[in-house]
């Protein structure tokens, strides 16, 4: 049995809608009262008072012809082994790589033009090329190899927009990026007061920045979560639906001209996801901006806000056009959609050759990526296409006059002391003030980093180096900030110093004072704070020489090469261990870089020209180096880039890895079968034969409550009952923020904090006493994809079936079921990929083979599986049963779909619903008329007719049969008597292998650690070269021999 949450977007939805249908939905919903905002009428009202002040505005459209997409390409297609790194034929293929550079086209072919109050829509499978488009067009062209063609941004070339404009332009990546510690409040209010423009009509700064965040709350449905941190996976925040609007919310408040968001709507229910369409709508109209948006699932009233679809197949424009002729053009071409299909799903599934349909009658029509591009051009909408291009660049493509009106608008909006071709609103002054607020900010959220400097002062200096990966993780953010024009990367390392000052002064004096008078030195106040001036001015320089160093490197491993070797050095030349002439003449350079602290001992013997020295010719390095970080962190932001490409298991011989044509049958060849031995074959017939489950998992009355920090306590489900049947698949839907989540968890026995109650049972009885080992260790998929990134699939299921399966199962019959978990996830083809390099779609599909490789025997959750997948890869008529929810929780429906969903249909419309359209998206249906969506509710309560419904009592009736008969039955028995599979010796040993291949498979970190060593080993030889046999030397000895070598 399986019980599964969903996303809830646009799925299987109807090819048209009545307008109708859309007056009645508006009668249905209405604003929460608490959370009034009329979105367009603000905007109207905007606009009319920047008319009344006479203040510029400027529009920007988009025209391209030709463009091609180059990206670097992977050297080879297998995964890169320390071992391949000193074979022959890898260092040749290096070699001929740095000097003629690897490469495929992405995108080529493409033209077309976005005008100003307009909406593009972008659609294609995963992988096809639609994030490198949105890229492309919104100028982020800095990671890939190439772009050639001609790109205008109406009168702009791309070079202005880079350099002067960048801000106008916002790109909205298809994952969540944003500090963790940071609440959402000041998240959004940080991006609306580095935009913030100086006209602002009548309003401070203060009041501008809290009107936009409080608006952007609002008009978001996030105003209960304003003072929660966004979190990640060690920071408990908000929902995954919560941070996609957050994102979303965000590029609104920078006040974009021209937007390009990239699958903005995943993690979103299709409710919400239509709401923030209408919001882009609405802002494109009003404003007359530029939108363009790539969606995987678009219900019909979603596809319908748009002006224009751009369809990609393969990196090939399939159609560029209008929306509402679209469809009829892909139904000429000789494919028809499929029953109750939406036009969005259509439109993807004619790029799909195993999920398109052909017209009967039709033999000869475009099948491969070439032909549907080359069909499109010779079509009248390809002539049209062009023949609008050729119109808009003539119209303003090359004209001075608009590009010195566009200039002129730009510069009005900037601060008083911005330089006026600055691509920043704000003045260097106000981005350090804005930067340092939110670092404090970020340390108030994140205690455990205040936390982690106290603990790292105990090891001084070294310890900084810890420092290094928080870096590199942050970087994206810098990277996306500075794209966006929000601020000046070196402003961030810069408040990251200034803020760190009176934190380190503080956590260095607690310090100062335990190891001063603890160690007895002498107690006078002059040589203490002269002690402590020296570690506190030390320790700051060596934060900001690790923080050089991180900012150097466009990847981790060599920095943290050089880290290592510059604690050699310092630790060799700081203090007296190393005394001139013992060592080398030669050192004389490394030696004036050591930090030296005067001995509090001799201190009082210290004339002030000395200590004045001393202390210059520190405060010499703190200056140099944070120039060197300021310097470094502002020309050096981005990453590594290559172009994604799927690798292998050196020594594997995939097909897919030559599945580089536009041959379709050749794409379409059965992959060969594997050789199978007798104990494949019987490990196989025992798999066929496993008993069949008859068990019912049922609950009961489930209230979960948690608390909150100075508030009540929230309620976040609210008496929830049903059960799951085996052989019955049942769906978990609800808005973003209904509680699905959590649900599965206090089911699966996975919460660790707050108020549970109710009853779970099995089979009417308790649950066996390896009821969590059957579902949070063995059948549990998460929304987050996590997986060791250097194992391949084929083995990522087989450690989980090892370890998780009952120690007396035969490998071999592990083995065997995992190749069936293979093709029952049709990844059989890729079983020998590795995990780190696969797309969204794959990965998924991973995630759920791994739990279905553990063979759970009772349940199966699985959380939003198909989030970030094509809405070609699930369908609601595949669910038996569903259980709906609301916000709070509440039980809004449970029971039968019926044939076509007719069962819930009738449940609804019975209860006072609308009326279902014949060609209605069931599941939006449902969540628009209970009132789903970030600001929407129902006049109806939904809840209270579920719980007064005979439905609602019938279920009672059925769950009271189920445990009636199942206490006549014996109990179900634990399988497990301990709290893991396996034992202890077992898990050790694979847990190793494991290890030592990730290591293996990770050549850039070994190399880094041999480097490291074979250098420190020189250095600190070289250092002591032919020390004599004196007191100093043998001391010399004995420290390099038992301190450093160990």
């Amino acid at each position: 049995m399986e019980s599964t949450s969903l996303p809830n977007r646009a799925m299987s939805a109807p090819t048209t809608v009545a307008d109708e249908q859309q007056r009645s939905s508006a009668k249905t919903k209405k604003p929460l009262p608490s959370e009034n905002l009329d979105f367009q009428e603000t905007l109207r009202a905007l606009v009319s008072k920047r008319e009344e002040a006479h203040i510029k505005s400027r529009t920007l459209g988009v025209v391209f012809s030709d463009l091609e997409v180059v990206g670097l390409d992977a050297s080879n297609r297998y995964q890169p082994t320390l071992g391949s790194l000193f074979n022959y034929k890898t260092i040749q293929a290096s070699i001929s790589a740095a000097r003629y550079p690897p490469v495929r086209k992405i995108l080529s072919g493409f033209e077309g033009v976005v005008k100003p109050g307009e909406m593009l829509l972008v659609l294609g499978r995963p992988g096809s090329g639609c994030t490198t488009f949105l890229k492309t067009i919104a100028n982020r062209r800095e990671e890939y190899y190439a772009v050639n063609g001609e790109v205008h941004y109406d009168c702009l070339s791309p070079e202005d927009i880079k350099n002067h404009y960048r801000g106008d332009i916002q790109y909205c990546p298809e994952d969540d990026i944003h500090f963790p510690a940071l609440s959402v409040e000041h998240t959004l209010k940080f991006a609306a007061k580095t935009r913030a423009p100086k006209m602002r009509m009548g309003v401070s700064r203060s009041v501008y920045n809290n009107q936009i965040t409080d608006g952007l709350l609002t008009l978001f449905g996030l105003r209960h979560a304003r003072k929660t941190p966004v979190g990640d996976a060690m920071i408990r925040g908000i929902s995954g639906g919560e941070k996609k609007r957050v994102s979303i919310a965000e590029v609104f408040a920078t006040r974009p001209c021209f937007s390009a968001w990239d699958n903005s709507t995943r993690g979103l229910d299709s409710s919400t996801a239509l709401e923030y369409v209408r919001a882009l709508r609405i802002a494109t109209d009003t404003l007359q901006s530029t939108t363009i948006v790539s969606l995987y699932q678009a219900g019909e009233n979603l596809y319908r806000q748009f002006d224009k679809v751009c369809v990609i197949y393969e990196g090939k424009m399939a159609y560029f056009g209008p929306v509402d002729q679209a469809k009829q053009y892909f139904t000429d071409m000789g494919y028809e959609p499929a029953n109750r299909q939406t036009t969005s799903d259509f439109l993807v599934s004619v790029t799909d050759p195993n999920g398109r349909i052909v017209r009967p009658g039709v033999m000869s029509l475009p099948r491969t990526a070439g032909e549907f591009a080359k069909y499109f051009k010779k079509s009248s909408f390809g002539i049209a296409n062009r023949n609008e291009i050729d119109d808009y660049t003539l119209q303003l493509v090359g004209k001075p006059d608009g590009a010195l009106a566009y200039k002129e608008s730009s510069q009005a909006e900037h601060s008083k002391y911005t330089r006026p071709t600055s691509p920043y609103m704000i003045s260097i002054p106000m981005q350090i003030r804005a930067v340092m607020l939110r670092q404090v900010q970020i340390l108030r959220g994140n205690m455990f980093a205040v936390g982690l400097n106290a603990f790292a002062i105990l090891f001084a200096s070294f310890m900084t180096m810890a420092e290094i990966p928080a870096l590199y993780a942050q970087r994206p953010i810098v990277h996306r900030h500075k794209i966006a024009a929000l601020y000046h990367p070196f402003i961030e390392a810069l408040a990251l110093t200034l803020v760190d000052i009176p934190i380190t002064f503080v956590t260095t004096l607690l310090y100062a004072i335990i190891l001063y008078f603890m160690i007895g030195l002498q107690r006078t106040a002059g040589q203490f704070f002269i002690f402590y001036l020296f570690m506190f001015s030390m320790l700051i320089t060596m934060k900001a020489w690790f923080r050089t160093v991180a900012a150097a490197f466009k990847s981790e491993a060599p920095a943290q090469t050089l880290a290592g070797l510059s604690v050699f050095a310092f630790a060799l030349y700081t203090g007296s261990l190393c005394r001139y002439p013992i060592v080398a003449t030669w050192t004389i350079l490394i030696r004036y870089k050591g930090f030296q602290i005067p001995k509090p001992s001799m201190i009082g013997a210290l004339r002030w020209i000395t200590f004045l020295n001393n202390f210059g010719i520190l405060m010499t390095f703190v200056v140099g180096i944070v120039g060197l970080l300021l310097l470094f962190s502002e020309l050096n932001t981005s990453m590594v880039y290559e172009s994604p490409v799927v690798l292998f298991k050196q020594g594997s011989k995939s097909t897919v890895q030559a599945a580089e044509t536009d041959d379709e049958e050749a794409l379409r060849k059965e992959q060969p079968l594997p050789v199978l031995n007798s104990s494949t074959i019987d490990a196989q017939k025992k798999i066929a034969e496993a008993a069949v489950m008859s068990d019912i998992f049922s609950w009961q009355h489930i209230n979960y409550t948690v608390p909150i920090s100075d508030e009540e306590d929230r309620k976040l489900l609210s008496d929830v009952t049903g059960y799951v049947v085996p052989g019955k698949l049942t769906g978990l839907m609800g808005e973003s923020g209904a509680g699905k989540t959590t649900l599965l968890n206090v089911l699966a026995q996975r919460v660790s904090f707050g108020v549970v109650t109710g009853d779970r049972f099995v089979n009417g009885q308790a649950l066996p006493k390896d009821f969590q080992s059957q579902t949070h260790d063995s059948g549990y998929c998460q929304q987050m994809d996590t997986h060791l990134p250097t194992t391949t699939i084929r083995e990522a299921l087989l450690f989980s079936a090892q370890l998780r399966q009952p120690a007396e199962v035969p490998v071999q019959e592990k083995e065997a079921y995992v190749e069936e978990c293979l093709k029952m996830c049709g990844l059989d083809a890729y079983g020998d990929a590795v995990v780190g390099s696969l797309g969204v779609e794959h990965r998924k599909r991973t995630t759920i083979a791994v739990e279905l490789a553990a063979k759970p025997k009772l349940l199966l959750f699985l959380d939003e599986p198909t989030s970030g997948l094509d809405s070609q890869s699930y369908l609601v008529h595949a669910f038996d049963r569903l259980l709906l929810l609301q916000k709070g929780g509440q039980t809004v429906y449970f029971g039968d779909l019926g044939k076509n969903t007719s069962t819930l249909i009738n449940y609804f419309e019975r209860n006072g619903s609308r009326a279902c359209h014949p060609d209605e998206n069931p599941a939006e249906f449902m969540l628009d008329v209970i009132g789903a969506g970030a600001t929407a509710s129902s006049e109806l309560d939904w809840h209270d007719i579920w719980l007064k419904s005979e439905e609602s009592k019938r279920i009672q009736i059925e769950i009271n049969n189920i445990h009636k008969e199942g206490r006549n039955r014996p109990p179900a028995e634990a399988i497990l008597h301990h709290e893991f599979a396996t034992n202890w010796f077992y898990q050790v040993g694979l847990l190793l292998k494991r290890n030592a291949q990730a290591y293996w498979r990770d050549p850039t970190y070994l190399m880094a650690k041999l480097v490291l060593n074979i250098f420190s080993g020189i250095f600190i030889g070289f250092t002591f070269w032919r020390q004599k046999n004196s007191q100093q030397g043998t001391q010399n000895k004995l420290f390099v021999q038992i301190f450093f070598a160990s």
